[in-house]
């Protein structure tokens, strides 16, 4: 495994770019859904909150990832929080899914501790390879809030 950062692959070439892809998921609230669409011209994901198009503030540009990384987390309430936040449990492991170019992989992510290295690790405890560039991580308490349509 990597010591520092994510370990990469080049990305797959336009021939084995599916032409649709997409993908929505809700932390707590169904009609409060995120989605991306993957785009085979530019090998990236498009990102949409509800159903429109979110876009920088400063370039106007929607944005878009070479990656997204939807992990499973442990959630629970914050006792006597009069916000009603929640505390997510980011160390340990737990099932996730990595979308890069218009595929869908099965993951394991592993942190061990607060200053750990978060890693990406298939079935046999190997290193997921990530496309180059962007990535976004999401942390939802289940990935039955994942829908997936199309891809590979």
């Amino acid at each position: 495994m990597a010591e520092i950062g994510f370990v990469y692959s080049p990305e797959a070439p336009p021939s084995e770019r599916p032409a649709q892809q997409s993908l929505r998921y809700f932390f707590i609230y169904r009609e409060a859904s995120v989605g991306w669409q993957y785009d085979p011209a530019t090998n990236s994901y498009l990102y949409f909150r509800g159903n429109r198009p979110h876009v920088d503030a400063a370039t106007g540009a929607q944005l878009q990832f070479k990656n997204v990384v939807i992990l499973e987390v442990p959630e629970r309430p914050i006792p006597n929080d009069p916000k009603g936040r929640i505390e997510q449990d980011v160390i340990g492991e737990g099932p996730a899914r990595i979308f890069r170019d218009g595929r869908m992989i099965e993951a394991t992510w592993r942190k061990a501790a607060g200053y750990a290295q978060l890693y990406f690790v298939d079935a046999n405890g190997n290193e997921i390879p990530l496309a180059p560039g962007s990535v976004w991580i999401a942390a939802i308490p289940d990935l039955a809030n994942l829908t997936v349509e199309g891809g590979r």
